[in-house]
């Protein structure tokens, strides 16, 4: 007798199937499960349920996966309370009575649909397409907006879609989720309890694992919890299969830890015990620890050659460690300054002695004594570690280099062509892509009617000041009858240049509807070589690869195109942007590849420019130095080669061949002879050489008195050589007088310019005088609410509350900065700077809240 009859059935309306409907196998199981005991998967076979097996498969799997049903034992399932609660709300739609769970107001009433799609994706069990199209509920989205923002969404692999057309959030989901809440102005409880939510699913995820593999070591249970917790599995998903195989890489992780000495087990051992590849054990083991796929930092310990121990920055042992070290290298540090100071005879303790001093505390206590001589060969390294980041925080309080990006051309400045917006727009965030690459398309955009007006523009657009004035000129000839499309075409490169990405995207999209162009090389290649262009800058990697697909489709191996897809990868590695699983070789690789694709020698240059600074911003300032020389070897008259040239020598401390250079290219380009001596003055600055570095901008200030930022730089150097005396104690009244005239003087020159008024609050903060300072950059964020300056004017009014022990007005301005640094267009060495400057002000209010 077959034991389906012995089983309580769910009606026949819910299993049998309408003409014109689909069975709903997910309510059918979960029916099943909820009025019997216990289910067995052949149940499900036969009549008069009769769930295909590859369906069943499908579904169990899912179910399990979603925490809705748990196995009995081998074949048998049950239902579980959070699977009753999937159940209901199943049954209550099916009666037409099911209810949403909708957004709060300050996620709602911003409209960005992905985050309100992902919102109620994870707060609701499913959704369907039409819960979105009800113009009476809470949230309404038409559906254009709804069909691009769903397919954005499981593009990323943050939903998915399943058989009965029901959208569910992903693992991956999950996480960008978490990420999402903290960009709103939600109550600490609120975004408490959404982390709970998901470390509670976690946890219980991660318990099955653990009784699968019988893990009972108290130690390696929490470290395993916490790595995944902390370390998502969507970074190494390119490299895996499944999320249990990324678990069991962690589990590796957790068992080889110091604490386990001399415990151990081999990858080759693991492997075995644990079912997963070898090969794929020690590569992503490798890419964890070695490749900073995450920013947790590793320690490695190795015993013997056999054997390696790995422990985290931060974790328990590693702050004792560190606390301790620092204490010895303190006394270290102090003793022997007191020696050289009083006791000539006395000898001076030594790196050797402090470290053995050290391993005499921590082994046996924090250590297994048997690691003393591992250890002994990696305090060294990790003394140098700590002085580094000691180091790095000493520099967080020092005066801001504000000047360094100007001075070395790596930026544009946030110029209007029109009125600024009031307010930055959260939507996107910005980043800066040097535009010098916009020289590969001219051929395909300038023709001869065009070329005397676009070389006008492009030598006003040299001079950022003038940003205003070259849009202008571009608007004037236009307004005149020079409707060209081409002529369109550059004044959307001219927008991109002056940071007007979303006007340049709507000029091409709309006004020229480029779509219709297909079958022009010229204006389509060069149309979406712009458009590329914008997404990436504006931090939409996914749209602007949609382009390159098209641009491929419809000029296959083109040569732009492939340098598109250089672009959009080369800055997804310096920003991290979601373009997969990408890696650096690649990146590297591609660019070579349009090197040797595009048989235009004054491109390639342009390539081996674009390369060299990729490489610097992977802080490979010896490669980026060989490709800028390759640049200038293909032709050696472009100016902007030898400014980055000059910049690599200055990163790489060849500060006398960086001044040889630099006087070269003065006699090389007499006409660009300022920007060549204002780089010689910082290289002076770098050197230490203030008075040298401030003779040559004085020099400059006499001989172009209408080039404010020289004002600027006058006025910075004056309070350079100030610092540099007062912390020799010497009091230089001459210096600070200087500073503050020249600095006031300025804005009394240009009451305009926001980023002057900043400078004059950081002099002021530099001498202590933090009431004024504080005045002076409220007065520059309301002359440029948006002016690429900001994050630091905000920065600079949150020292300067915390210098008057102001601390809740202090930590408001240090947050404002932490949120507006993402959308202010600036350059990725501003934006690194300020982002750990914040996060340091911000942990030290913390650590004076916790002491309080």
């Amino acid at each position: 007798m077959s034991r389906v009859s012995e089983l309580n059935l769910p009606p026949e309306e819910i299993y049998r199937k309408i003409w014109g409907t689909r069975k709903n196998v997910e309510h059918i199981i979960l029916w099943l499960l909820k009025n019997n005991e216990v289910v067995e998967w052949a149940d499900f076979l036969e009549e008069p349920i009769s769930i295909p097996q590859s369906t069943l498969s499908n579904y169990l799997k899912s179910l399990f996966l979603d925490g809705y049903i748990e196995k009995v034992r081998r074949g048998e399932y049950r239902i579980t309370a959070k699977g009753e609660d999937r159940f209901n709300e199943l049954s209550k739609a099916k009666e037409g009575k099911r209810k949403l769970n909708y957004p709060p107001k300050a996620i709602g009433e911003k409209r960005y649909y992905d985050h309100i799609i992902l919102w109620m994706t994870y707060n609701n069990n499913y959704l369907k397409w039409s819960d979105f199209l009800d113009d009476k509920a809470p949230i309404f989205i038409n559906q254009s907006a709804l069909s691009k923002n769903i397919n954005i969404l499981l593009k990323k692999e943050l939903v998915r879609k399943n058989d009965n057309k029901e959208y569910k959030i992903t693992q991956a989901g999950k996480a960008e989720y978490a990420r999402i809440l903290k960009l709103y102005d939600l109550d600490r409880q609120s975004i408490l309890n959404e982390e709970s939510k998901r470390i509670e699913e976690i946890t219980r995820k991660t318990i099955r694992f653990l009784e699968k593999y019988d893990i009972v070591n108290s130690d390696i249970k929490f470290r395993l919890l916490n790595n995944i917790l902390t370390l998502p599995f969507e970074k190494l998903k390119g490299s895996l299969d499944t999320e249990e195989d990324f678990n069991k890489i962690l589990l590796y992780l957790s068992i080889n830890h110091p604490n386990q000495y001399p415990a151990y087990i081999s990858t080759e051992d693991f492997s075995k015990r644990y079912k997963i590849d070898k090969l794929d054990l020690e590569f992503n083991i490798r890419k964890i620890i070695e490749k900073d796929v995450y920013p947790t930092k590793f320690f490695k310990l190795v015993p013997d050659g056999n054997r390696v121990y790995f422990f985290q920055a931060n974790e328990k042992i590693e702050k004792v460690l560190s606390a301790i070290t620092e204490d010895y290298i303190t006394k270290f540090t102090y003793l022997n300054k007191l020696y050289e100071k009083t006791s000539k005879g006395t000898p001076s303790l030594t790196i050797e002695s402090t470290v053995d001093a050290i391993l005499n505390e921590i082994c046996d206590k924090l250590f297994n004594v048997g690691l003393k001589e591992p250890l002994r060969g990696f305090l060294p390294d990790y003394i140098n570690y700590l002085a580094y980041k000691m180091e790095t925080q000493k520099k967080l309080e020092e005066i801001t280099d504000k000047l360094e990006g100007t001075i070395w051309q790596e930026f544009q400045y946030y110029s209007a062509a029109s009125d600024a917006p009031k307010e930055f727009d959260e939507s996107q965030e910005n980043y800066y892509i040097s535009p010098n690459i916009f020289e590969i398309i001219e051929d395909y955009y300038v023709v001869p009617s065009i070329s005397s007006i676009v070389k006008e523009v492009k030598e006003v657009l040299k001079d950022k000041q003038k940003h205003k004035k070259a849009i202008d000129i571009v608007n004037s000839r236009i307004k005149k009858g020079l409707n060209d499309i081409e002529f369109k075409l550059f004044k959307a490169r001219v927008l991109c240049h002056i940071n007007k990405y979303f006007e340049a995207i709507k000029l091409i999209e709309e006004e020229i509807d480029f779509e219709q162009f297909r079958d022009d090389e010229g204006i389509y290649i060069a149309s979406s070589f712009i458009l590329v262009f914008s997404y990436t800058a504006l931090g939409s990697a996914r749209e602007a690869l949609e382009i390159i697909d098209s641009m491929f489709g419809i000029y296959p191996d083109h040569p732009i195109a492939l340098a598109a897809k250089a672009l959009v990868y080369g800055y997804g590695v310096i920003y991290d942007f979601d373009v997969g699983d990408i890696n650096e070789d690649y990146v590297l690789d591609l660019i070579d590849e349009v090197i040797s694709f595009d048989s235009k020698v004054s491109n390639k240059a342009r390539y081996y420019q674009f390369k060299s600074t990729i490489l610097e911003q992977m802080g490979k300032n010896e490669e980026a130095l060989e490709e800028i020389d390759a640049a200038i070897g293909l032709t050696d008259e472009v100016v902007d080669f030898y400014y980055s040239k000059s910049k690599i020598l200055m990163e790489l401390e060849k500060y006398d061949e960086a001044i040889a250079a630099l006087e070269e290219n003065m006699k090389r380009f007499p006409d660009n002879k300022k920007h060549f001596l204002m780089q010689k003055a910082y290289v002076f600055k770098m050197l230490g050489d203030y008075k040298a570095g401030l003779q040559i901008i004085e020099e400059l200030t006499n001989q172009y008195p209408e080039d404010f930022d020289f004002y600027n730089n006058k006025a910075y150097w004056h309070i350079y050589i100030y610092n540099q005396k007062r912390d020799k104690g010497i009091d230089d009244e001459g210096n600070k007088r200087a500073a503050i005239d020249t600095i006031k003087a300025l804005t009394e020159r240009a009451p305009n310019e926001g980023n002057y008024f900043d400078s004059y609050g950081e002099i002021l903060m530099t001498i202590g005088d933090y009431e004024n300072a504080i005045k002076l950059y409220e007065k520059a964020i309301e002359i440029e609410p948006t002016g690429w300056f900001i994050p630091a004017s905000h920065l600079g009014l949150g020292k300067c509350y915390e210098q008057l022990e102001m601390y809740d007005e202090a930590k408001a301005h240090f947050q404002e900065a932490r949120k507006i640094v993402h959308y202010c267009f600036c350059h990725i060495k501003h934006k690194k700077e300020w982002i750990e400057e914040i996060e340091y002000h911000l942990k030290k209010l913390g650590d004076l809240e916790k002491e309080s």
